[in-house]
């Protein structure tokens, strides 16, 4: 094999790991969230939380649009250690209408109490609803996008040879 056929084996070989490193990430959440359905739990308490409002469009502003979305922070202990987390569900940030989220804002009012779910086996790891999940399928896309194109252009080099 000569460089020429090695640089184009190569590149195929490269959109395959990429990816497949874009569709591990878009699928991460998936796995932390099935994992956490069997974590242990314990009582928290919400020290923060807010709306947070952001522009989702083009450059043409009249097409654009806001959208909402909940931050929250909260305090747990494990075995007499305290933590703190943001980590509402595992994956994409939830993007909602501001009414929604003014509801969902209500579910965590500072000082109140909540129950985490946490990993035992790395206590820092925690969320408020286990077992749900937002899926990114932008990454997803493009993961499944660059793994077809390095799969049939190395299927088609097999071939040619």
């Amino acid at each position: 094999m000569n460089s020429q056929e090695l640089f184009f084996t190569i590149i195929p070989i490269g959109f395959l790991i990429i990816g497949l490193l874009f569709m591990s990430k878009a699928l991460n959440p998936v796995w932390q969230s099935r994992r956490s359905e069997n974590w242990a739990s314990t009582s928290g308490i919400v020290k923060a939380a807010s709306i947070k409002n952001a522009i989702d469009g083009s450059l043409d502003y009249s097409y654009s649009h806001s959208y909402y979305s909940v931050h929250v922070i909260y305090r747990y202990m494990v075995d007499s250690i305290i933590y703190h987390s943001d980590t509402v569900h595992f994956g994409a940030e939830v993007r909602t209408i501001e009414d929604h989220a003014r509801d969902e804002l209500q579910e965590y009012t500072p000082g109140k109490s909540v129950v985490v779910h946490y990993d035992s086996r790395k206590p820092q790891r925690a969320v408020l609803k286990p077992g749900s999940y937002r899926l990114d399928c932008s990454d997803l896309a493009i993961g499944i996008g660059t793994f077809t194109v390095g799969s049939l252009t190395l299927v088609a080099l097999l071939l040619i040879n």
